[in-house]
């Protein structure tokens, strides 16, 4: 039976994770062991388990190749979304596709033992997910709210200093013009181009954008 194989490895991979080179040499022996025939590997590199997208790519190398198996190394790495799993799960179960995992072997739901398994794999993948995202959002307002660094791009006005946000002297002039500006009746592009002519220009020597101004004006 011809085979495809997805792996992949998320944005938030840390020393822990199972690299893709990892995955693959897995799901090879896997394969071997089977007698099947490879076919296609989708590998995504940097991609998180809740971009639907990636099933796509998966089904259309399916499709491609003919192939009547996929292979991954655990249920997480095929999604960390429970909805869209379960609904590619059963429309691959549809036409005839068996889904494997390394270790799990044949993941099936067509009874409801298998359906309540996968479904409870699949939750627990996205609550990672949630709970990942979670502590990362937290951690970024502490470090915001305490002044430090938190992105690589000081937000406008401010600019990194010693790992702490500092007041950008310029900027902060410039947010006090287009406050007056928009006073006036300005719109936005027009405070920019306002500004140009005044002699100040954003941080990559173009005209402040709308959007930027329309952000700190609201600040």
């Amino acid at each position: 039976m011809k085979t495809t194989v997805y792996i992949r490895r998320s944005a938030e991979s840390t020393e822990n994770t199972v690299s893709l080179t990892q995955q693959r040499a897995a799901i090879g022996d896997y394969i071997a062991k089977q007698g099947w025939a490879p076919g296609p590997v989708v590998e995504d590199d940097g991609v998180s388990g809740g971009d639907s997208a990636r099933f796509e790519r998966i089904d259309a190398a399916l499709k491609s190749s003919g192939s009547k198996s996929l292979v991954v190394f655990h249920i997480d790495r095929l999604g960390r979304d429970t909805a869209g799993t379960l609904h590619w799960l059963r429309e691959w179960a549809r036409r005839g596709i068996e889904i494997h995992a390394v270790g799990a072997g044949l993941i099936e739901i067509k009874t409801s033992s298998g359906l309540i398994t996968v479904g409870v794999q699949a939750l627990i993948a996205e609550h990672y997910k949630c709970l990942v995202g979670e502590k990362t959002a937290g951690a970024l307002e502490i470090l915001k709210k305490s002044g430090r660094r938190y992105s690589g791009q000081a937000p406008f006005g401010y600019r990194h200093k010693a790992g702490k946000l500092v007041e950008s002297e310029e900027e902060q002039n410039a947010i006090r013009r287009a406050k007056a500006l928009r006073s006036e009746g300005l719109g936005y592009r027009a405070i920019g181009r306002r500004l140009r002519d005044e002699g100040y220009r954003g941080r990559n020597g173009n005209i402040l954008r709308g959007q930027t101004i329309k952000r700190v004006v609201a600040a």
